[in-house]
C-alpha cells in the first residue's frame, strides 16, 4: 500500500511538471528570511524554464534549467542552470553564469559554487570581476566573498584599471576599498610606464603602486631599481626607500633613498649618493644630491667627492657643493652659444701686440679645433717667435720651442647656477598631471544573449601572456654610444688630488670637453716639487696628468732647491705664466710682462756657484730633473749674481712669494679623513679607520690574562 501511494505522488509531480507555465508559477523556495539571519540564509528562484526537486539519501536537491535566475538577499545570480543542496546551503551554476549586486558590482564565469554560510563563491573558466567604476579581474579561477568583496586568484590574473594591466600568478582586489595585491611575476603594464616584481600593491582610486619586494619602474627615458617604496602613477611621483638606483641615457644614480617626479623631472636622491656618468666615465659620491632628467642637471652636497678615472690614472675632487650639467645647455637656441672666451682672448692678444710688447716677441700659441668649456671654438694664434732677439744665458743651448694649446681670457669669472627646486615631498609644481590615456585595444568576444536586466558580460582580449608585455626601450633606458661631455663647478673648500698633483682653491670649473679645469679664489697646483700660484689657474689634464698651466695675472712659480731645511727656492714670476709639464713634472715655462727670476745655478759637477737674480720683459725657461736648465730672457735683461758665499737664502723672495707646502695634501687617505664610511669602502676599499682603533686595546686586553695564566702553570 505505501508503495502504490509513492507511486500516486510521483505520478501527479510529473503531470504538474508537464503542464506549460506550471514551472514558471510555483512558489519560490526560500530556506529563511535572508533579511532576518544572513549566515542561515539560502537562495530563493526567481525564473526557471524547468525547475525538478529531488531527494537524494536525505539530501534534498532543486535542478533548475533555463535562463535561470536566483537571488539570496540582495546579490542577484543568473546562469543557464543550477542546482540547489538546500541542506548544505550549497548553490552551483553552470553556463553563462553571472552575479549582480546592490552596489553594482558584477561576476562572470562559466562555472560558480556558491556557499551560503560563509557568502563565497568559487568561479571557473574565463572569469570576470568588475566593480562599479568600471575595474576588471581577469582569471580562470577566482574565490570571491560576496560580504566583504575580496575576490582572489591563484593561477594568474589581470587587473584592468582603465588602460593600466596588472599581471601576476596569484593574488587579490578588493572592489570595495580599490585596493589589489599581486605576487609573483608582477607586471604592471600602461602606456607610460611599467613595473616589474614580484610583490606589488595597488589601488585603482589612487592609481599607488606600492613595491613589498624589489621592483623595477621604467618609462620612455628613465629605469628605475627600488627595494621598497611607492610610484604614484596619478601624479608621476615615486619614492623608494631602501637602497634604490635610476638611469637616464648615461647617468646613473644610487643612494638609500630616492624621490623621483616625472613631471618635473627632478629626483632626490639621499643617503650614500653614487652618481656615475658612465660614458665620460666619472663618478660623485655624496651625501644628498638632486638630478633633473629634462636638463640633466646635478647638485650634490655632504661631502662630495668627484673621481674621474682613465686606465689606471684618477683624479679626484673634494669640495663642499659640486653642480655639473651637459656643455651643451650653454648653447643657447635662439642666439647660439655666447662665446665670451673668444672676445676675451682677442682682446688679449691685442695688448700683447701693442706698447711695450711691439718687438713681436710673441710666444707661438697654437690651439687645437676643440671646444673649451664654454663650448666656444679658440682661435689659432701665429704671432712669429724671432730666434734673433734672444738673450742667452747658456750660449751653447738653443730656444725651446714650446706648443701652447691653451690661450685662455685674463679673467673667467665664477657664474654658479641658480636652483629652484619645490619640497622634498613633492618634488616640484606638477599642476599639469593630466594626461591622454589612449584605450587599450579589445578583442570583442562574444556577448551572452541574456533576458531582461541580466548584467552583460564584458569584452575583453588581453590575450595569453599580459605579463610579457614590457616595453622594450633599449638598454634599461639608456642609448647606446651617446656621449654627452659635462662640465663640473665645485665650490667652497676645492682640493684636488691624483697620485703626482695636487690643487687647492675655493671655486673650481672642470669641462669633460676639453679637460679643462679652472682654478678660483686664492688658488695653488703642486706638482711634483714645484708651486704654481696666481689670482686664477687654468689647468690643461690628459687623464689625471697635467699637460699645461696658464696663469693669467700675478701669476709665480717656485721650486723647492736642495732639502727643505737650506730654505732655497728657484721663483718665475711674472703677469703671466704659461706652463708646460711632462709626466706631471716642469718641462718648461713662460713669463710675460714683468718677469722675474731668483735660481741657485750649479756647475757641471753639480755643485752651487750662486744666487742669480734677474728681471726682463719676457722669458721662456727649460726644465730638466726637477732643475732649471736655461732660461732665455727677452727685452730689458737685468742680472745680478751673488756668489753662494754671501748669499742669504731666506733672504731671496720675490714679491709674490708664499711655500704653501703644508697646506698641501700629502695623501688620498689624509683627504678622506672627514669622509663617511661608504665613501671610504667605495674609494679606498677600506673602513673607517677609527673602528680598527677603537677594537686593537680589546684584543691585547684579551691576551694579556692568557700569557699570565701560563705564566703562573709554568712555576707550579
Amino acid at each position: 500500500m505505501k508503495v502504490v501511494t509513492q507511486i500516486a505522488l510521483y505520478c501527479f509531480i510529473l503531470l504538474l511538471a508537464a503542464v506549460p507555465g506550471m514551472a514558471q508559477q510555483q512558489v519560490p523556495v526560500v530556506a529563511n528570511d535572508t533579511a532576518k539571519n544572513s549566515n542561515t540564509s539560502f537562495i530563493e528562484i526567481l525564473n526557471s524554464e524547468y525547475t525538478d526537486i529531488v531527494k537524494v539519501g536525505t539530501e534534498q536537491v532543486t535542478k533548475i534549467v533555463g535562463n535561470v535566475k536566483l537571488r539570496n538577499g540582495t546579490d542577484m545570480l543568473y546562469c543557464d542552470s543550477a542546482v540547489l543542496y538546500q541542506n548544505k546551503k550549497v548553490a552551483e551554476a553552470f553556463g553563462n553564469v553571472s552575479i549582480e549586486q546592490a552596489d553594482g558590482t558584477e561576476a562572470f564565469a562559466d562555472y560558480l559554487k556558491y556557499t551560503g554560510g560563509s557568502k563565497t563563491v568559487y568561479m571557473k573558466g574565463d572569469v570576470i570581476l568588475t566593480d562599479n567604476k568600471g575595474n576588471e579581474l581577469w582569471s580562470d579561477e577566482v574565490d570571491y566573498n560576496l560580504s566583504t568583496k575580496v575576490g582572489k586568484f591563484y593561477k594568474t590574473g589581470t587587473l584592468k584599471n582603465e588602460s593600466t594591466l596588472l599581471s601576476s600568478k596569484y593574488g587579490e582586489y578588493n572592489l570595495k576599498s580599490k585596493d589589489a595585491r599581486f605576487k609573483g611575476d608582477v607586471v604592471v603594464n600602461d602606456p607610460e610606464y611599467t613595473v616589474t616584481s614580484e610583490d606589488i600593491g595597488y589601488n585603482t582610486d589612487t592609481k599607488l603602486v606600492r613595491f613589498y619586494a624589489p621592483a623595477v619602474v621604467q618609462n620612455e627615458s628613465t629605469y628605475l631599481v627600488a627595494k621598497a617604496g611607492t610610484y604614484d602613477a596619478k601624479n608621476k611621483i615615486a619614492k623608494f626607500l631602501g637602497r634604490s638606483n635610476m638611469i637616464h641615457n648615461a647617468q646613473f644614480i644610487e643612494a638609500d633613498d630616492i624621490k623621483y617626479n616625472k613631471v618635473s623631472g627632478w629626483a632626490v636622491a639621499k643617503g650614500n649618493v653614487v652618481a656615475i656618468d658612465t660614458a665620460m666615465k666619472t663618478t660623485l659620491y655624496s651625501g644628498f644630491a638632486v638630478y633633473n632628467e629634462i636638463s640633466e642637471k646635478m647638485t650634490a652636497t655632504d661631502h662630495p667627492i668627484m673621481k674621474r678615472k682613465d686606465g689606471k690614472d684618477s683624479l679626484f675632487i673634494f669640495s663642499d657643493t659640486v653642480f655639473s650639467e651637459p656643455v651643451a645647455n650653454l648653447k643657447r637656441p635662439d642666439a647660439g652659444p655666447i662665446d665670451t672666451a673668444k672676445v676675451q682672448l682677442d682682446k688679449l692678444i691685442n695688448e700683447l701686440q701693442s706698447g711695450i710688447e711691439v718687438d713681436s716677441t710673441k710666444i707661438p700659441l697654437q690651439v687645437p679645433a676643440a671646444r673649451d668649456s664654454l663650448g666656444a671654438k679658440l682661435p689659432k694664434d701665429s704671432i712669429a717667435h724671432p730666434a734673433d732677439s734672444l738673450i742667452h744665458v747658456q750660449a751653447t743651448d738653443t730656444p725651446i720651442t714650446a706648443a701652447d694649446s691653451l690661450n685662455l681670457p685674463e679673467e673667467a669669472p665664477l657664474d654658479l647656477p641658480q636652483m629652484n627646486i619645490a619640497g622634498s615631498d613633492s618634488l616640484a609644481d606638477h599642476n599639469n598631471t593630466d594626461t591622454i590615456r589612449h584605450a587599450v585595444d579589445l578583442n570583442p568576444a562574444d556577448s551572452l544573449e541574456a533576458t531582461g536586466d541580466r548584467p552583460q558580460r564584458p569584452k575583453h582580449g588581453i590575450g595569453e601572456n599580459p605579463e610579457q608585455k614590457i616595453f622594450e626601450k633599449g638598454t634599461q633606458g639608456t642609448k647606446e654610444g651617446e656621449q654627452k661631455p659635462r662640465y663640473f663647478i665645485a665650490y667652497h673648500n676645492v682640493k684636488v688630488y691624483a697620485d703626482s698633483a695636487q690643487a687647492k682653491c675655493d671655486s673650481l670649473r672642470y669641462s669633460q670637453l676639453d679637460s679643462l679645469m679652472i682654478l678660483y679664489k686664492n688658488p695653488v697646483i703642486w706638482g711634483r716639487q714645484s708651486q704654481i700660484l696666481g689670482d686664477t689657474i687654468y689647468a690643461l689634464l690628459d687623464s689625471s696628468k697635467i699637460q699645461e698651466v696658464y696663469v693669467p695675472k700675478n701669476a709665480i712659480v717656485i721650486q723647492q732647491n736642495g732639502p727643505a731645511k737650506a730654505g732655497m727656492f728657484d721663483q718665475i714670476q711674472g703677469s703671466r705664466i704659461h706652463a708646460f709639464f711632462v709626466n706631471n713634472e716642469l718641462d718648461s715655462a713662460v713669463a710675460y710682462p714683468n718677469a722675474e727670476t731668483i735660481y741657485f745655478a750649479k756647475d757641471d759637477d753639480d755643485a752651487y756657484l750662486g744666487a742669480s737674480q734677474a728681471s726682463s720683459t719676457r722669458l721662456r725657461i727649460q726644465f730638466k730633473n726637477r732643475k732649471i736648465k736655461k732660461i732665455h730672457y727677452l727685452l730689458d735683461f737685468k742680472q745680478t749674481m751673488t756668489p753662494m758665499r754671501n748669499a742669504d737664502p731666506e733672504a731671496l723672495r720675490l714679491s709674490r712669494f708664499k711655500w704653501r707646502e703644508a697646506e698641501r695634501p700629502k695623501s688620498l687617505e689624509e683627504l678622506m679623513k672627514d669622509a663617511t664610511p661608504f665613501q671610504r669602502l667605495q674609494i679606498l676599499d677600506q673602513p673607517e679607520p677609527a673602528v680598527a682603533d677603537k677594537e686593537a686595546p680589546k684584543e691585547d686586553q684579551k691576551k694579556e690574562p692568557k700569557q699570565k695564566k701560563k705564566g703562573k702553570q709554568k712555576k707550579k
